[in-house]
């Protein structure tokens, strides 16, 4: 503790000298940050935290970036098209720009500035600090902060195609409601669930019939459907668990499987 103290008090008074403002938002190096740390953050005063999309710390309004600045354009576009006031939290990094981060920049500073020219612009965009949104948007506690990390560790997302899915399997550009993020989270299991419902029917009816057709040839053919039954069953649960594997067809064949089993066992 007194180490984490130290270093983030010895980092805000050279910003405070440097530009003459006590910062109040700690951006942590590499999202990484613990329990200390949020403490240690309060009682130097601070008000905003920013980094990664996981907790909710008490005591701080807790904002995560949405979406690479040089994806800006886009959101706006969609919120314009969606008509809905959203929340866009942009993440932007040194390597960032052409200049600098070769082969991993995405702009040259001459299209950031002409980026954050037609940004300013827009007659629909307030831009503000991170420390500021706090103050005009309400509802930014730890509710809202998890449901937005639930949404985006949910084994869920991928379980269903995008091609199905659209945006719901993709990551948020904007930092929803929890109201919101509720919504969307069941509107993409209730599709897992319509994808996956249907396969289990199918499924059970192959299975159905491959172990009836077994049990007349004997055990041993009857046992190897069970057994690669209970092989797919361990790879759906993996590959879940873990946010492994394709999209669809891995999670798809291995539930199948699954379902062949039980139909075998039913049998």
């Amino acid at each position: 503790p007194g180490e984490q103290r130290a270093r983030i008090e010895r980092g805000a008074r050279l910003l405070e000298a440097v530009t003459g403002t006590r910062p109040r938002t700690f951006v942590p190096p590499w999202n990484r940050y613990d329990a200390t740390t949020a403490r240690v953050l309060v009682e130097l005063g601070f008000q905003t935290l920013s980094a990664g999309r996981e907790g909710g710390v008490p005591g701080l309004i807790t904002l995560p970036a949405t979406l690479p600045a040089a994806e800006l354009e886009g959101a706006i576009r969609e919120a314009d098209e969606a008509d809905a006031a959203r929340v866009l939290i942009a993440l932007l990094h040194p390597y960032d720009f052409f200049e600098l981060g070769r082969p991993w920049g995405r702009m040259s500073r001459e299209a950031w500035v002409g980026l954050l020219a037609r940004v300013g612009a827009h007659p629909e965009v307030r831009c503000v600090t991170l420390g500021r949104l706090g103050s005009r948007v309400p509802d930014l506690d730890g509710r809202r902060m998890r449901a937005f990390a639930r949404f985006h560790a949910s084994p869920a997302r991928r379980m269903v195609p995008p091609s199905v899915s659209g945006s719901l399997d993709r990551p948020l550009t904007h930092y929803p409601a929890a109201a919101e993020t509720r919504v969307l989270s069941q509107r993409r299991a209730a599709i897992a669930l319509g994808i996956f419902g249907s396969i289990a029917v199918a499924a059970g009816i192959v299975g159905l019939g491959l172990a009836l057709v077994a049990g007349r040839l004997g055990h041993v053919p009857l046992l190897a459907l069970r057994l690669v039954g209970a092989v797919g069953t361990g790879l759906l649960v993996v590959r879940t668990m873990r946010g492994e594997g394709p999209y669809f067809r891995g999670l798809a064949s291995s539930w199948g499987a699954a379902c062949g089993t039980a139909a075998s066992w039913l049998a």
